[in-house]
C-alpha cells in the first residue's frame, strides 16, 4: 500500500507502518527457521546414532577394557555363539563403540573413585598385615 506523503507526520506514520511489517516479518522468519529446525531433528538424531555406531570414544581406558571385556564374553560367547564369523566381528564392534558414548563423563569419574578407593584400600591393608607381622626388636 502505496500512499502520497505530503507532511512531515505522513512521513513518521509510514515509517511506524513499515517498521512494525518489519519486525512482523521478521517474526515470520523466526518461526519458520525455528518449524525448519524441529523437522531436522530427528535427521540430527540419526547422524548423532550412526557417528556413534563407528567411532569409540576413549576416555576412561579402565572403564573401556571393562566394557570390551563384558562385551566380548556376552555377545561373542553366549549370544552369537553359533553365529558366523561375520557377525561375530561386526555386531561386537558396533555396540562396543555405541555403549562407549552412553557412559557420561560424571560416570566415568565416580567409577574412578571407586576403583582408586578399592585399591587404596587393599594397599593400605597389605601395608598394615606386613607392618604387624614384623618381629618386635
Amino acid at each position: 500500500m502505496t500512499r502520497k506523503i505530503k507532511t512531515y507526520d505522513d512521513l513518521l506514520q509510514e515509517e511506524q507502518r513499515l517498521t512494525a511489517q518489519m519486525h512482523s516479518y521478521k517474526e515470520l522468519v523466526k518461526q519458520d527457521i525455528s518449524s525448519i529446525k524441529e523437522g531436522l531433528n530427528p535427521v540430527k538424531r540419526s547422524a548423532k546414532m550412526v557417528k556413534n555406531l563407528f567411532s569409540r570414544e576413549d576416555k576412561g581406558p579402565l572403564l573401556n577394557f571393562g566394557l570390551n571385556f563384558g562385551m566380548d564374553v556376552v555377545l561373542r560367547r553366549m549370544l552369537l555363539g553359533r553365529a558366523g564369523w561375520v557377525a561375530k566381528v561386526m555386531v561386537p564392534y558396533l555396540v562396543k563403540n555405541y555403549a562407549s558414548h552412553l557412559i557420561t563423563e560424571d560416570q566415568r569419574k565416580a567409577v574412578g573413585k571407586t576403583v582408586s578407593k578399592f585399591i587404596s584400600k587393599v594397599l593400605m591393608k597389605k601395608k598394615k598385615e606386613s607392618f604387624e607381622a614384623a618381629p618386635p626388636v
